[in-house]
């Protein structure tokens, strides 16, 4: 899969991406990625000051 990913284009990528992530929800302290309907919330691993590392 890893080797399919490298040839693609940025559009082909962009397409898969696409059909795979519903919605992408952005808080101050947290991402929350829906994928097929399945919400995945993310908290960031590093609070440098005014960024949050994910």
């Amino acid at each position: 899969m890893r080797a399919d990913w490298d040839n693609m284009t940025d559009a082909e990528k962009r397409l898969a991406l696409r059909q795979v992530i519903k919605r992408i929800d952005v808080y101050p302290d947290k991402v929350v990625v829906d994928l097929f309907g399945i919400k995945k919330e993310i908290a960031p691993k590093l609070d440098s000051g005014a960024t949050l590392v994910f």
